[in-house]
């Protein structure tokens, strides 16, 4: 909740507030605009993470990654491989083709 505590400086409950908000109104919130979605592969099962709530975050996950590319007509989810959290680092190139792919629409 400390804006200084992130590298964004954001209000991170209120932003994630007016983020719903908006996901939540009628209708897809991009209209026909496309969207890529990269989604990196999931973690496997920590040790002392009981199986049920692993399976939960990761269909959570995907789920989350499926509803937010379906706000477009034009959105899709593209998995990623050999890359963690931070695919812009990992692999440079797949980030700079799905750029490519938007704005080529």
């Amino acid at each position: 909740t400390d804006p200084t505590q992130n590298g964004e400086h954001l209000l991170v409950a209120v932003s994630d507030e007016e983020a719903l908000a908006q996901v939540d109104k009628p209708g897809r919130l991009f209209g026909d605009t496309p969207v890529v979605v990269l989604q990196a592969p999931l973690p496997t099962r920590a040790p002392g993470i009981p199986r049920g709530y692993h399976l939960a975050a990761k269909a959570a996950t995907i789920d989350g990654n499926l509803e937010l590319a379906a706000e477009s007509t034009d959105g899709r989810v593209i998995e990623v491989e050999d890359t963690g959290h931070n695919i812009h680092e990992d692999q440079p190139d797949v980030v700079m083709d799905a750029i490519r792919a938007v704005i080529a629409r």
